[in-house]
């Protein structure tokens, strides 16, 4: 089986954190404009956390999490966009451009999702409480992990090989730099 023909569904998530982890709610800041008057209200909803994963096993020596912020993109709904625009990121989910969206497909729990590069917010860590583990690595050695302590709404994450293709488009959108497809993440 090839990249291309992968199956992109999620998988469940790790104890600890991870980038491409899908929480059912996090408070989510919303811009609103009523009749010309801006403002900006704490809502709660899905999302999914895109913390670069060598910022998720960070801690001091005595075992204090280093993370000060969560960054997340909120889950839309594929419906909740345009026609054009659902058939667009649909036939072009494995392609880099567009690089604005991320097709994520049939999400568990939320239905047929995407995300928008241009929508991140952050979340301060305390939010979660964080707590700090130590887990054996695939090397055999010791590391450290983060383990949210509260507000723990995770219910899978998306697989690798979404999330590499996520880092690309990420990378095209904020830099607008060319972006090979075939680019290794290494």
């Amino acid at each position: 089986m090839t990249e291309a023909d992968e199956d992109w569904s999620v998988v469940d998530c790790d104890r600890w954190l991870s980038p491409g982890d899908l929480f059912t709610s996090v408070p989510v800041p919303v811009i609103r404009d009523v009749t010309g008057a801006t403002s900006m209200v704490i809502s709660r909803g899905p999302a999914m956390l895109i913390t670069h994963g060598c910022s998720l096993d960070k801690c001091t020596r005595s075992g204090v999490a280093k993370l000060e912020r969560a960054h997340f993109l909120p889950l839309q709904s594929l419906h909740s966009t345009t026609g054009d625009r659902q058939r667009l990121l649909k036939d072009k989910q494995k392609e880099i451009e567009p690089v604005e969206g991320l097709y994520l497909g049939e999400v568990p729990r939320f239905g047929e999702a995407f995300v928008a590069m241009s929508d991140p917010f952050s979340v301060p860590a305390d939010y979660f409480a964080l707590e700090v583990i130590q887990v054996v690595e695939p090397s055999g050695k010791p590391g450290w992990r983060i383990v949210p302590g509260q507000n723990d709404t995770r219910f899978g994450r998306i697989k690798q090989v979404c999330l590499d293709h996520f880092h690309r488009k990420w990378i095209g959108y904020w830099t607008r730099l060319a972006i090979d497809e075939k680019q290794s993440d290494a």
